[in-house]
C-alpha cells in the first residue's frame, strides 16, 4: 500500500469537478471535458485523489487519472457526508465536499502512519 504525503479532494457534478489541496489550501474549479481533466491529472503525478462515486460522473476522471498514471480512490458519498457531518461541518457545498474528501483522507493516512 502507498501512502501520500499530498491528498487532493475532489467533488463531482456534471458539467464541473471543486478540487481542494490541502497541501496548498487552495480550491479550483475545472471544467468536466477530457482535455481538462487530463491537464488536471497531470498536476496529481505525486498525489492521491479522492472522490465520491457520483452515479457515474466520475468515470472519465478516473480514466484520466488511469491515464497519467495518477492513483485515486473512490468513496461512499454517504460516509463521507457523514464524516462531515460529525466534523460540525454542516454546510453543503461542492467546495466544502472537496474540502471534506481530503481531509477525511489525510485522516486515515495519518491513522495508518501512528504507531
Amino acid at each position: 500500500m502507498t501512502l501520500h504525503q499530498n491528498i487532493v479532494g475532489v467533488d463531482i457534478a456534471k458539467n464541473w469537478i471543486d478540487i481542494y489541496n490541502p497541501n496548498t489550501k487552495q480550491h479550483q474549479q475545472v471544467k468536466t471535458t477530457s482535455k481538462a481533466l487530463r491537464a488536471f491529472a497531470k498536476t496529481c503525478t505525486h498525489a492521491l485523489v479522492v472522490m465520491e462515486a457520483s452515479g457515474g460522473y466520475e468515470r472519465p476522471l478516473m480514466q484520466a487519472c488511469e491515464a497519467q498514471g495518477v492513483d485515486y480512490t473512490r468513496v461512499n458519498p454517504r460516509q463521507a457526508r457523514e464524516f462531515a457531518r460529525c466534523t460540525g461541518q454542516l454546510a453543503k457545498t461542492d467546495r466544502v465536499d472537496a474540502k471534506m474528501l481530503a481531509k477525511w483522507c489525510g485522516l486515515w493516512n495519518e491513522c495508518l502512519t501512528s504507531p
